[in-house]
């Protein structure tokens, strides 16, 4: 019997990460991707990233996303785009929120993922400090 849809979850990734071996962990991401191009199947992956530290932005993150097509930063992405907008709310102007949310949806990357997300990761690239605090706030609201 033929099953329509294959799911393979890919542990081995994130043990590769977890001991520092980012080269092997991205490489064996590559040759998943490449097996998806003549086999049918759902690749999941789970690297366990805080999204809310701001370490993980430091190259981390963005070679995940490099290598993925969705990110999904949290278990509950209504709550962290709620942490992330209050936090966001506070920190910057009001006439600047909706400039950061239009140029972090303009120059998001090809992964998708949730808004919150994506304004963290245009914030960490442009405006470090605002970012650090941005997620200082989020932090405390979830």
């Amino acid at each position: 019997m033929r099953y329509p849809v294959v799911r393979v979850f890919a542990e081995l990734t994130d043990l590769l990460w977890a001991e520092g071996r980012r080269g092997a962990a991205e490489a064996l991401e590559r040759f998943w991707n490449k097996l998806a191009e003549s086999q049918s199947f759902s690749l999941l992956c789970a690297c366990p990233l805080d999204s809310l530290d701001g370490r993980a932005y430091e190259g981390a993150l963005q070679s995940l996303c490099a290598l993925h097509t969705h990110l999904v930063p949290a278990a509950d992405c209504n709550a962290f785009n709620e942490a992330i907008g209050g936090a966001i709310r506070e920190v910057l102007e009001p006439q600047l929120v909706g400039m950061l949310h239009s140029l972090s949806a303009q120059h998001r990357p090809a992964t998708q993922m949730p808004i919150g997300q994506a304004a963290i990761l245009w914030l960490r690239q442009h405006m470090p400090r605002t970012a650090e605090k941005v997620l200082a706030r989020a932090r405390a609201r979830m």
